[in-house]
């Protein structure tokens, strides 16, 4: 099976990048560190990933994510996308992040209605483990519960054998200490 990965060099797309290679499947990995800068490069991207069993799109910058959606929905067999619970929430957390994972969410919703357009995965997704590339990172938010990259991974793998499903989200649980977690990088996201 071909699959491309955008953001395989770190964190969860290094994870996904990781397992599937190991598998024995052909994976093209985009990122910066092999030439493919998902600000200025998504055509280039698209190009390489045309034609994949299996695109997973991962990297957020900006609105890409939505414009690779776009680009590649009708041209790879199947699409898993990166989303966050944070589209839920941009009434209170009104930032062009939020913004962008909602209008991805709702792409791939209205992708979703035609019966005969590639099936795509949404994974909304909140707070992920943290991984050795992101632990001295100050902006990174750490909680008591994340998720972790084996339990997507599965997701990932029962959706690939059966895509019938078009949205799964990982709940955050919002205590005391992730309150005070989200209050401390709050100020790296001004």
């Amino acid at each position: 099976m071909k699959i491309a990965i955008t953001g395989h060099t770190a964190g969860l797309g290094k994870f996904l990048y990781n397992y599937f290679a190991k598998e024995g499947n052909e994976v093209i990995g985009f990122s910066r560190s092999n030439g493919f800068d998902l600000q200025h490069d998504c055509d280039k991207i698209c190009d390489a990933a045309n034609g994949s069993d299996v695109f997973i799109n991962n990297t957020c910058c900006l609105d890409k994510q939505l414009y690779l959606f776009n680009q590649l929905a009708n041209n790879v067999g199947k699409m898993i996308v990166m989303g966050s619970t944070a589209r839920l929430w941009t009434d209170i957390l009104a930032t062009d992040y939020a913004f962008n994972k909602k209008k991805l969410y709702e792409a791939v919703f209205n992708n979703s209605i035609d019966k005969n357009s590639t099936p795509c995965l949404h994974l909304d997704l909140s707070f992920l483990e943290i991984s050795k590339e992101y632990e001295n990172m100050p902006n990174k938010v750490r909680s008591n519960y994340p998720i972790k990259y084996s339990e997507i991974l599965g997701f990932v793998l029962l959706w690939l054998d059966n895509p019938v499903i078009t949205n799964m989200q990982f709940r955050a649980i919002i205590d005391e200490d992730m309150m005070n977690e989200l209050e401390r990088t709050r100020k790296y996201s001004n």
